[in-house]
């Protein structure tokens, strides 16, 4: 949940209140054997993806997995001061207000876009409720990005609500787009559009408006409450997150990142 970046002439205002109410691309990028542990895989222009198979599903309080080689400690140790350099989170902030340039940009959930006080964008996000609708709002270039997570069903302490995110960029759906089933933790890394997606049943990433088709069957997101442990969590430039490839549903913590 640690989702702020602004990096262009725009000033940024972004605003949470509960309400009751491109290009196609078309040369994704996709290992051709599954990323060995331990061993980073580079993608053009200097992305690489580092993958740890795990003996089983991580623990909350405290967070905690066991890598078939190696250890937490030792793997975690790798690119600690690059995640040290961690975004504020403000998924259940207020208010949170950068001031660039002579515009502003606010982002309500309900949820809607303004520019300098005036409506640019309106989206419906459906039930209200512990996770967030707002999970950010962003801008790169001349580019504005928002990221909402549309609820179904009811949330409370003991019944759960279906989840999916989708980004917005400059009012267009990335979902609609390139035909994802679903998009989110959106990031800039090294000044460059990185996030997630969902399409044909299977995860992977978009850097640099490119497609990297890694095969998850599943990355933890948008979890509630301590679950939110195992969200990915994003730095200035890489991401770290749980992961789970194959019939077997194997559990894998990766790390993805522009790395010096």
């Amino acid at each position: 949940m640690y989702r702020f970046v602004t990096r262009s002439v725009w000033g940024v205002i972004a605003l949470i209140c509960l309400c009751l109410g491109g290009c196609d691309f078309s040369n994704p990028v996709s290992p051709q054997t599954p990323l060995s542990p331990q061993t980073p895989l580079a993608f053009p222009p200097g992305l690489s993806v580092e993958e740890y198979a795990l003996k089983g599903g991580p623990e909350t309080e405290p967070l905690t997995f066991v890598p078939i080689e190696s250890t937490q400690a030792e793997i975690l140790s790798k690119h600690q001061g690059e995640r040290d350099k961690r975004f504020p989170d403000w998924s259940y902030s207020n208010q949170r207000l950068v001031s660039r340039g002579d515009d502003q940009l606010t982002a309500s959930s309900f949820v809607q876009v303004f520019r300098n006080g005036e409506v640019i964008y309106t989206i419906q996000v459906g039930t209200a409720g512990a996770i967030p609708s707002l999970w950010g709002l962003w801008t790169y270039d001349n580019h504005w990005v928002l990221e909402v997570a549309h609820a179904t069903g009811i949330f409370s302490n003991i019944i759960g609500s279906d989840v999916l995110g989708e980004l917005i960029q400059d009012g267009i759906s990335l979902n609609k787009q390139h035909d994802y089933q679903e998009t989110f933790g959106f990031q800039l890394m090294k000044g460059k559009p990185f996030y997630f997606f969902k399409k044909g049943g299977r995860f992977g990433v978009s850097y640099d408006n490119q497609e990297i088709a890694l095969g998850y069957t599943w990355i933890q997101h948008y979890g509630c409450c301590s679950a939110s442990e195992l969200n990915p969590k994003s730095a200035e430039n890489m991401v770290a997150f749980f992961a789970q490839r194959g019939i077997q549903g194997v559990w894998h913590y990766v790390e993805i990142g522009v790395f010096e």
